[in-house]
């Protein structure tokens, strides 16, 4: 077993002496003069041990993905928390006595593992889908509000679906029950549509504090403001900066929703395309997180020929990732003297397929549009609209598919 040393000063050269004069003596396979150059060596298959002053949770990920153990040299007192195997002080000694440690007792994989909290127990809903606009986004947004307003005693069933231990007495408090999430990496939206100004993105604030170490469904309910009786985490301001958001700080923050929320309703992107064979950096790398954190996924189309077609090979996509509790929801169906209705030709072509249990979501298009223009939600514009009825259908299969 190698080392890769990443220090500075006068440490450095006094741990390559410690490491040589070891018994047997201990090989310092580079001298790196940064993360980057660690990172490069570890890609290379260089070192099975990385000495360093300290890293965020990505970079450790990214050098556990390699098979690299980590020694961190006067890490925070979040550095467990953030993956690192073993913190010493900046002493050639100890580390000497780290990098011996790791090397008769390497630490297994299972071990590596940022969070050691108890397992959670709240309901990840995933809202996924097609392209080309089938209303992912609001049907993310009347979904939540939907087990907002059932945490408050309309469907003593989703009671269960959150952490027993706490909120008994506060209940009451719906925005403390359910998170509503906008994790679309290209064309985030929700804030819009909630009236929010998005100049700043709560998003990459949560990114950040996790990627330290900072992590906590505390720290993460504090980023949250309160939207129609949920906690709404607010989007990336532009699409660009979704490199701010790594996949292994998206699967904490996952984590964190779930252990900190009853119900949590995550919007995503379409693309969802994992790149098993490259190292750059992965833009759908969040909703693959998410699609394998999610306990139910809603896949999203749109009723007309291109959204048919499209919903096929997104349904397709699913069964190839065998994903969990899948709910298929059909957008902006609607009757008409000439077309007749959408849902009979369109039910017919998806149970030729084996899909026959499928949620219409009607085309209230005036009810969506001031909904829209207003930043509202649909139940607020008209709540004996068909479609809020749709989605309160969702819902209660949703709710159905879990035995509390």
């Amino acid at each position: 077993m190698s080392v890769l040393l990443a220090l500075r000063g006068s440490l450095e050269s006094e741990v390559v002496t410690a490491l040589g004069s070891a018994k047997p003596p201990i090989v310092v396979a580079r001298r790196c003069a940064d993360l980057a150059e660690v990172l490069a060596a570890a890609q290379a298959g260089i070192g099975s041990i990385a000495v360093i002053e300290d890293a965020d949770m990505t970079f450790i990920h990214d050098l556990h993905s390699c098979g690299v153990q980590i020694v961190a040299v006067g890490a925070g007192e979040n550095g467990r928390e953030r993956g690192i195997d073993a913190i010493c002080s900046p002493f050639a000694a100890e580390v000497l006595a780290c990098v011996q440690s790791l090397m008769s007792n390497p630490l297994p994989i299972a071990n590596r593992e940022v969070s050691s909290e108890p397992e959670a127990d709240g309901r990840l809903i995933a809202v996924w889908g097609t392209a080309g606009s089938p209303g992912r986004s609001v049907l993310a947004r009347d979904l939540a509000a939907e087990f907002a307003a059932r945490a408050c005693g309309e469907n003593e069933r989703v009671r269960g679906w959150g952490r027993r231990k706490k909120r008994e007495a506060d209940l009451s408090d719906t925005a403390s029950f359910t998170l509503l999430i906008d994790a679309d990496t290209y064309s985030p939206s929700l804030a819009q549509l909630v009236a929010l100004n998005q100049e700043s993105s709560a998003l990459i604030a949560a990114a950040r504090h996790i990627n330290m170490g900072k992590i906590s469904t505390e720290s993460l309910s504090e980023l949250c403001v309160p939207v129609g009786g949920f906690s709404f985490l607010a989007g990336l301001n532009v699409g660009s900066r979704w490199r701010e958001i790594p996949s292994p700080v998206a699967r904490e923050l996952f984590t964190q929703a779930k252990k900190g929320w009853g119900v949590t309703v995550v919007d995503c992107a379409a693309q969802a395309e994992k790149r098993d064979f490259s190292y750059d950096d992965e833009r759908d790398g969040v909703t693959c997180e998410l699609l394998e954190a999610a306990d139910d996924i809603v896949i999203v189309g749109q009723a007309g020929v291109l959204g048919v077609r499209r919903l096929l090979n997104c349904l397709d996509d699913a069964s190839k990732r065998d994903l969990p509790r899948v709910h298929i929801a059909v957008t902006r169906t609607r009757k008409s003297r000439k077309t007749g209705d959408d849902r009979q030709e369109i039910g017919r072509i998806l149970a030729m397929k084996g899909y026959e249990n499928v949620h219409w979501i009607s085309d209230d298009r005036s009810v969506y549009e001031e909904a829209e223009n207003r930043g509202m939600l649909l139940r607020e514009v008209n709540a004996s609209s068909q479609a809020v009825k749709d989605i309160a259908g969702l819902a209660d299969a949703i709710a159905s598919s879990i035995t509390v």
